[in-house]
């Protein structure tokens, strides 16, 4: 009777082992069933490097982002480093698909510089809250300016005359066009081609003293870069 009241113990113990093992493997498994039901958000290339071009140019590029979850992956929102840069993207990416992040940066202004910028991306992923895009190249500029800007400094009545040469990069061959000025009431302008590029000219026609402020715009046949501005600075005496 005792052997078989032991027998009777020894399998309730076990069944009752039995269900606390599948009671605890139920729980442990809630945690990865929850993750799967959630979006994850995945862009194998975060950084872009463009080759090198001229100032003016609208840099592109678009970044893929994958849904890697089983919840629609939903981008809240893109914000970027400068107003010089905007984005379009995919508002939602349904589980096992891709979107598209479009990016733009213009290099206006960046001539001899390297354009780097940020893109900041918040979606709906719990893991992935933020998510950091980069964007980078060097930007050439269309020409060599020397002096990059001209002083026009003497004594009133008296000659005040400066000569700057543009001379275009190989990689962007231009004609000079024509000239125009921001003021232009204080100085007068031309320009001539030389070996290795132009010569403009430039004098004070102020009779006055006085300092002042004025830019020159050189118009060229180049599409993507069709005006060379040259700022002039005026300080005459008497």
């Amino acid at each position: 009777m005792k052997k078989r009241i032991t027998i009777i113990v020894f399998f309730i113990c076990i069944i009752c082992f039995a269900a606390l093992t599948a009671s605890h493997a139920r729980e442990s498994s809630k945690p990865e069933k929850y993750l799967k039901k959630l979006p994850v958000a995945y862009i194998q290339n975060t950084n872009f490097k463009f080759s090198s071009v001229l100032e003016g140019t609208i840099v592109k590029h678009a970044y893929v982002i994958h849904n890697k979850g089983e919840a629609v992956l939903k981008i809240i929102h893109v914000k970027t480093s400068c107003g010089c840069t905007t984005a379009g993207y995919s508002k939602s990416v349904a589980p096992g698909k891709k979107g598209i992040i479009s990016v733009k940066g213009n290099t206006t202004g960046y001539g001899g510089r390297l354009f780097k910028r940020q893109i900041f991306i918040e979606t709906n992923d719990p893991i992935h809250k933020s998510l950091q895009l980069n964007i980078s190249g060097q930007v050439d500029k269309l020409a060599q300016i020397i002096p990059q800007f001209v002083r026009l400094k003497g004594v009133a009545g008296q000659p005040v005359k400066v000569s700057i040469n543009i001379i275009p990069r190989k990689k962007y061959p231009f004609k000079l066009i024509s000239m125009a000025y921001l003021n232009g009431k204080k100085i007068h302008c031309d320009f001539i081609k030389t070996a290795n590029g132009y010569r403009v000219n430039v004098e004070n026609i102020s009779p006055a003293a006085g300092r002042y402020f004025d830019v020159i715009y050189l118009k060229t046949d180049n599409t993507k870069f069709p005006v060379i501005p040259v700022r002039v600075f005026g300080e005459i005496t008497n």
